[in-house]
């Protein structure tokens, strides 16, 4: 994945976004920034066809 891939979000419905924004779970959206720690644990940020941002996990997300 990179800056800028079209992505589904396929994360499990226990996430709090969820509970708090609504369904995410087969959302389109882009892929904006990435982020690596220091384990080199990626996230990526979403900006989701609806608008909303979301930072999301490698296993979260599936490239369209």
């Amino acid at each position: 994945m990179k800056v800028g891939d079209l992505v589904k979000v396929v994360l499990p419905p226990t996430r709090a976004e969820t509970r708090i924004f609504g369904d995410p779970v087969g959302q389109l959206g882009v892929i904006i920034a990435e982020f690596t720690d220091q384990l080199t644990n990626r996230q990526w940020r979403i900006r989701l066809v609806s608008g909303e941002l979301f930072w999301f996990d490698d296993n979260e997300l599936e490239v369209q």
